[in-house]
């Protein structure tokens, strides 16, 4: 499974870093930083990806999808 982020920040010259989590069933299965996440499925199931953008001062914001994994 494979994403990609971007935040931008209304503060001038602030950046702004992207932190990821998937999980399933609440146990976290891989974390990442950076524009772009990818992992590989353990089981069937619904993960769920998680992005967190944080600017220099702290302030942050979380975006989560679910991503469903069917047995093939």
């Amino acid at each position: 499974v494979a994403a990609t982020g971007a935040a931008t920040d209304p503060d001038p010259g602030e950046t702004v870093t992207l932190a990821w989590t998937a999980t399933l069933n609440g146990a976290t299965i891989a974390t990442g930083t950076g524009p772009s996440f990818a992992f590989a499925p353990l089981d069937a199931g619904t993960y769920a990806v998680a992005v967190t953008a944080t600017d220099a001062s702290g302030a942050a914001s979380t975006d989560t999808r679910s991503v469903t994994v069917v047995a093939r």
